[in-house]
């Protein structure tokens, strides 16, 4: 259980770091420069949600792997209240514009946030651990290191996104390298896990 989460937290990180770099990139070449100019502050923002989201999904079906299915669905359900409940406080009555949808990032990226935690202590109660604290440290810190030089490095246009998350994703796994949290037993993992992924 401990592997699995570690794991799922450093792959969210890639995802994350790649998305705090370039997410006006993202948006533009889906659907257009004028909503990234909308919404590319959100859509930063929310990356960090969207991690910590991935992660309570795996932490969710660990649980019920330990037979704590009810447990896990009283969480998820609180999770869901939660973020509804966020987004009533922060945004509701809110004029249609950037300013609302930076509202809505902040109430959904603090309630995936605090849901996980839940999530996490009870999974440990479960399992009798979860993931090290310095791991989750380790890739908040690279994160926000790689996410900063691709947004740097990245500029206007497909190649300019592509340069910026590439450079997001290459920086965020060197610095997990030179930190000692990324080793090559790692990658064997990962290609396991999609292999039986894949054999499914």
């Amino acid at each position: 259980v401990r592997e699995g989460v570690r794991i799922a937290v450093l792959l969210s990180g890639l995802m994350a770091s790649v998305l705090v770099a370039v997410p006006e990139g993202v948006i533009t070449l889906v659907y257009g420069p004028a909503a990234a100019a909308l919404a590319g502050d959100a859509l930063r923002l929310l990356a960090l949600g969207l991690g910590t989201f991935a992660v309570f999904g795996v932490m969710t079906a660990a649980q019920n792997s330990l037979g704590g299915e009810r447990g896990s669905l009283f969480v998820t359900a609180s999770a869901l209240g939660l973020v509804v409940l966020l987004c009533f406080l922060f945004a509701s009555g809110r004029e249609a514009n950037a300013e609302l949808l930076t509202r809505t990032a902040w109430a959904t990226t603090l309630g995936f946030i605090v849901a996980t935690t839940l999530s996490g202590l009870r999974l440990w109660r479960l399992a009798g651990g979860v993931t090290p604290a310095l791991t989750v440290v380790r890739a908040l810190g690279a994160l926000g290191l790689a996410g900063a030089l691709g947004a740097f490095v990245a500029k206007p246009g497909i190649l300019g996104t592509l340069l910026g998350a590439a450079t997001a994703a290459l920086a965020y796994l060197a610095l997990l390298t030179l930190s000692r949290e990324l080793h090559a037993g790692d990658a064997k993992r990962v290609r396991a896990i999609v292999g039986r992924r894949a054999a499914h």
